[in-house]
C-alpha cells in the first residue's frame, strides 16, 4: 500500500490516542482505535494525492481523538467508497456532483455521512477539499439513513430479534 505519492505520510511515526485510549501511529496503514475497530487508512491514502492525503490523515486523527472508533471507521469507509466510485484524488465540486449522481435515494445518506467530515476538514484548513465543494455540499439537502425501520417492522432477518429469540424472551418473561 505504501505508494510513492504518500510516502511522507506513511513515514510519520507520530503517535496519537483514540477516544477509547488506544495508541495508534499516524504513518501506519491501519489504526487500531479500540478493541474491535481497525481503520484501514492506507487504502484511502492510495487514492489521494499527497496534499489531500495529508489533510485527510490530519482530519481523521481529529475524528479518532474526539469521536467513537466505529464512527471514525465509518467515515473512512464512506470516504473510500466515494473516492473509488468517482476515481478522485481530491475533493472538489465535480467529484461531489459525480458521486451524488451515482447514489440512489436509498443510498444518498452515504454522502450525508461524510458531509460533517468534509466540513471539518475544510474548517481545520487542511489541503484537499475546495471551497467550492464545501459551498455546494452545504447547499444540498441530503436524505439521512432510515433508522429503526427493521425494528418497527419486527423484521426477523435484520431486526432486533429472530422469531425464536422473541419466543424465548416472551416465554422467560412469563
Amino acid at each position: 500500500m505504501n505508494n510513492a505519492k504518500n510516502l511522507k505520510i506513511f513515514s510519520s511515526k507520530k503517535s496519537h490516542k483514540s477516544k477509547s485510549g488506544y495508541t495508534f501511529i499516524e504513518g501506519n496503514t491501519h489504526w487500531q482505535l479500540d478493541k474491535n475497530t481497525n481503520v484501514a487508512v492506507g487504502k484511502v491514502l492510495d487514492l489521494l494525492n499527497n496534499d489531500a492525503g495529508a489533510g485527510f490523515v490530519a482530519t481523521l486523527i481529529f475524528y479518532a481523538n474526539n469521536y467513537s472508533a466505529k464512527y471514525t471507521e465509518n467515515i473512512n469507509e464512506r470516504f473510500f467508497y466515494m473516492l473509488r466510485t468517482t476515481g478522485a484524488s481530491i475533493v472538489n465540486a465535480s467529484v461531489l456532483i459525480n458521486y451524488r449522481s451515482s447514489l440512489s435515494s436509498e443510498t444518498e445518506w452515504y454522502l450525508g455521512g461524510i458531509k460533517a467530515f468534509l466540513n471539518k476538514w475544510y474548517e481545520l484548513g487542511y489541503s484537499g477539499v475546495s471551497e467550492a465543494a464545501i459551498q455546494l455540499l452545504n447547499s444540498w439537502k441530503l436524505k439521512g439513513n432510515i433508522k429503526g425501520d427493521v425494528v418497527k417492522r419486527l423484521d426477523s432477518a435484520q431486526g432486533p430479534l429472530s422469531v425464536d429469540a422473541r419466543l424465548k424472551l416472551t416465554t422467560c418473561a412469563r
